[in-house]
């Protein structure tokens, strides 16, 4: 996790684990994807891969939006939540009932890029 955690500072200020991104607005794309292959088990997002870069872009002062590739409910695979791999950000998030309708009523990507102000405004993409 710690490879995640420093991917998303990094993204914030590039060779720098300082994070300061006020004002910034950045978009977090997570998979639409449910299902592993053709087994029918269910799959999704990682939860520390989506709320670790989350809280880390948020608490440094951006503005962040998250979508999913087809729109609608981020799929959070169950695994990420079991007892050993709850982190203090899946925990956030897991508290954070803005943060889940936001992972429930997802925008999809395609949809940020048809509205022209969010495309002009974003100056940041993430994809978990």
């Amino acid at each position: 996790m710690a490879n995640i955690i420093q991917e998303a500072k990094e993204a914030v200020i590039p060779g720098e684990s300082k994070t300061s991104a006020s004002g910034k607005r950045i978009l977090i794309v997570a998979t639409s994807h449910d299902k592993l292959g053709d087994s029918g088990q269910p799959t999704g997002c990682w939860a520390e891969e989506l709320a670790a870069p989350y809280y880390i872009f948020k608490d440094a002062g951006a503005q962040v939006d998250v979508a999913s590739i087809k729109g609608g409910k981020i799929p959070i695979d169950i695994g990420s939540l079991a007892e050993n791999f709850v982190t203090p950000h899946v925990n956030r998030y897991l508290a954070d009932e803005s943060l889940k309708e936001s992972v429930e009523l997802a925008f999809s990507e395609g949809k940020f890029f048809q509205l022209r102000r969010h495309l002009h405004s974003r100056r940041s993409w993430y994809y978990v």
